[in-house]
């Protein structure tokens, strides 16, 4: 495997799966990721989306290097502008790894997960006030329909 570190494929075969198994695993995985990033997408999500689109860049590799991980810097960047412990898990990306084990495996495909969770995840009191107008929130800069005018202000 060489420099390939966290692949589906490969923790799928070390662990006795067939490597066509493997194969309609990973693409089965990607399909679903790809169909949740389209339906976020739609909802009007572009933050999610962009970091579930970026998951899937990862997942769809049949070959990732490290430094395929630092796609994940944009988006994490984008979530948590400030220093947190989210900008602490990619760091454990950087130890040396020839032939990974089963173990060494499962730990990056871990830390990719929990990034990409952090950045999903955001409180409450993180999230800027327009987002919050945005998604229906705050409806004090909405315009109100009135007796006489559609919504937006134009006659019926």
């Amino acid at each position: 495997m060489g420099a390939a570190l966290v692949q589906l494929i490969a923790l799928a075969q070390l662990n006795g799966m067939g490597r066509t198994a493997a194969y309609v695993l990973q693409i089965s995985i990607a399909a679903v990721v790809g169909a949740a990033c389209i339906v976020i997408g739609r909802r009007g999500s572009d933050q999610s989306a962009l970091v579930i689109s970026v998951a899937l860049c990862l997942l769809a590799s049949p070959i990732i290097h490290l430094h395929y991980f630092a796609l994940l810097i944009v988006p994490l960047a984008l979530a948590r502008p400030k220093l947190s412990p989210a900008w602490l898990l990619p760091l454990l990306m950087l130890l040396p790894v020839v032939a990974p084990a089963t173990w060494q495996l499962l730990v990056g495909v871990t830390i990719t997960a929990t990034v990409v969770a952090f950045i999903l995840w955001r409180p409450t009191q993180d999230r800027p006030k327009a987002l919050l107008n945005i998604c229906g929130r705050d409806n004090k800069l909405r315009p109100r329909p009135s007796a006489g005018r559609s919504r937006w202000g134009e006659g019926k």
